[in-house]
């Protein structure tokens, strides 16, 4: 199997969001990551001690993390 250049479509399985500081709801998931291609599937979950977010989709690349 060849490895993909950077750039190259590719399939992310998961993308996890963690330590979140600001309200973030699952249109603001999509329309993030549909910068860098389709997202097929978003979900969220919470608990009283943490919530995550994830995303299904193809993409251009991959989104490099925010600090």
């Amino acid at each position: 199997m060849d490895p993909q250049p950077p750039g190259a479509p590719g399939r992310v399985l998961l993308a996890s969001v963690s330590n979140i500081k600001y309200p973030v709801d699952l249109d603001l998931i999509h329309h993030l990551f549909s910068r860098f291609g389709e997202v097929e599937k978003v979900s969220c979950s919470s608990s009283s001690s943490s919530s995550s977010s994830s995303g299904r989709g193809r993409g251009r690349g991959v989104p490099r993390v925010a600090h």
